[in-house]
């Protein structure tokens, strides 16, 4: 790719001065596509529309999922201009919509694997390995996903003793998981849900209330799938964001978001994760032509995204409040309720007990005082 004068163009490999590095673990994917140049966006806004009529309330973070790809494909970049940049969480409960996004998102840069299951050290040579992100899906290790986030966002180095150079991070990932996976223990540590979270750009998916049909799930893969295959000729419009980065909060759009953040009562470091993500979305749907959908997520922003984060920052208030979910609750309370049957049990055992005690020592007391001709 070049980028020149703002706007991106496809060069031949041969022509590029640049190179991707990829990894072991997961070698960078190989598309052969015939077209000579990009596409301005096409096949991405064609994505969109397709979004807009299938995905109902969660058009809006299926959006901000793609804002959020800029920023995690812009990473290293960003890490020069601020001291820390998020990594960004598709974040609610199964069949909401989430990996969908996700997929979409990574279809423009041509990945469409994703990992599960991974150690920490396993996590940051990968990101330290290649230069393009990775699709991290359904999270499930808070230590893991602690791990990662502070590394790459404070770009912490890592030295081992067999190591002779420090490896840094050279990329994130676009992540997605459940909310049960803060729940999982019995107690558990908000301060550091708290500070894990302070460094995430959080996009909440809501949960589908709506029927849905299997007609309209396989007509919303079908239209998509042929766009899809495709859909990394759009990828100039994300690598164009890179000169818009720069002058951000000289832009119309950075202005148009910067009300939102002083009232949304998040601190510092919170506002410029969610500035960074709301104005990759705003300046990407500017460039396809689009901006008339970016209210929906600015509103979305406000009625959803913040009262979300909210409760994940704050929950590092109180470290002894112990967090169940339905089915511990239950299991909670099922363990009272026998608790108390028991002790109900025992104590009218004991009042029998005594009970019996007590007329064995009436019985005795009359028979003595027969015998000493008292009665």
């Amino acid at each position: 790719m070049e980028l020149a004068g703002g706007v991106a163009r496809r060069l031949h490999q041969g022509q590029s001065p640049y190179a991707v590095l990829g990894s072991e673990l997961t070698p960078l994917p190989f598309i052969n596509i015939q077209e000579e140049d990009l596409d301005g966006g096409l096949s991405l806004k064609k994505i969109i529309d397709i979004q807009s009529k299938y995905m109902g309330d969660n058009f809006a973070p299926a959006l901000l999922v793609i804002g959020g790809l800029a920023l995690v494909l812009h990473y290293q970049e960003l890490t020069l201009m601020y001291d820390g940049v998020p990594l960004v969480m598709a974040y609610g409960l199964p069949v909401s919509g989430k990996s969908l996004a996700v997929q979409i998102a990574m279809a423009l840069i041509g990945e469409d694997r994703s990992i599960g299951e991974c150690t920490p050290a396993g996590l940051f040579k990968l990101a330290c390995s290649r230069t393009l992100p990775f699709w991290w899906d359904d999270v499930s290790d808070f230590n893991t996903l602690e791990t990662l986030t502070v590394q790459t966002f404070n770009q912490s180095e890592r030295q081992t003793a067999r190591q002779e150079k420090t490896s840094h991070p050279r990329s994130t990932p676009l992540m997605t998981m459940n909310p049960h996976c803060l729940h999982r223990k019995k107690k558990v540590e908000k301060e550091k849900i708290s500070r894990v979270f302070s460094r995430i750009a959080t996009i909440p998916f809501q949960r589908i209330n709506e029927f849905q049909t299997l007609q309209g799930s396989l007509q919303l893969k079908a239209s998509l799938q042929p766009l899809l295959n495709k859909a990394v000729l759009s990828v100039g419009t994300i690598i164009e964001l890179r000169d818009d980065f720069r002058s951000m909060r000289e832009d119309a759009v950075f202005e148009e978001i910067f009300p939102l953040l002083e009232k949304s009562q998040l601190d510092m470091r919170s506002q410029l994760n969610y500035a960074l993500l709301l104005f990759a979305t705003g300046k990407i749907l500017e460039k396809l032509d689009m901006k008339h959908h970016f209210s929906s997520v600015k509103e979305y922003f406000v009625q959803s995204v913040l009262p979300c984060v909210r409760q994940l920052l704050e929950a590092g208030e109180d470290t002894t409040i112990p967090v169940y979910n339905e089915s511990e609750e239950d299991e909670y309370m099922s363990l009272i309720t026998t608790v108390v049957q028991e002790s109900n049990l025992q104590l009218d055992h004991k009042r029998q007990r005594n009970s019996l005690l007590l007329r064995l020592q009436q019985r005795q007391s009359a028979n003595v005082a027969t015998f000493l001709g008292l009665s």
